[in-house]
């Protein structure tokens, strides 16, 4: 482990109440342990009510724990570069299982894992 990561145990894990185990309301609270100290490279990510989207693309992370090549799921938090497009590409491709007031449409050269819906995504 390196100077900048540090490891806390998750205590408790709180679905949205209203998550129906597909697409909507799939997001969470994990509650630590212990209060994860606040550094240079560890810092709170400030959550809003709804993204606006413009016209262009976005760069941002998305993390998550999801599937990979070898595993369903993966014991190590990883994260992939994406870009958040046009709602019309997921309404085209997810049909009626898509709901822009609910969800973001992100795309390009990489993509979450499959499980990693409802994971972090940061705009930088």
């Amino acid at each position: 482990m390196s100077k900048e990561e540090v490891e806390v145990a998750v205590s408790r894990v709180i679905e949205h109440p209203y998550f129906d185990g597909g697409y909507h309301f799939d997001i969470a609270l994990i509650q630590m342990e212990r209060p994860v100290p606040l550094t240079d490279y560890i810092m709170p990510i400030c959550l809003k009510k709804y993204v606006t989207q413009k016209t262009g693309t976005y760069s941002c992370y998305s993390a998550g724990w999801g599937k990979n090549a070898k595993t369903d799921s993966t014991k190590q938090a990883h994260q992939a570069k994406v870009n958040i497009i046009a709602d019309s590409n997921c309404a085209k491709m997810y049909k009626s299982k898509y709901d822009k007031d609910e969800m973001i449409c992100t795309g390009g050269e990489n993509r979450p894992c499959q499980g990693d819906g409802g994971a972090p995504l940061v705009r930088y």
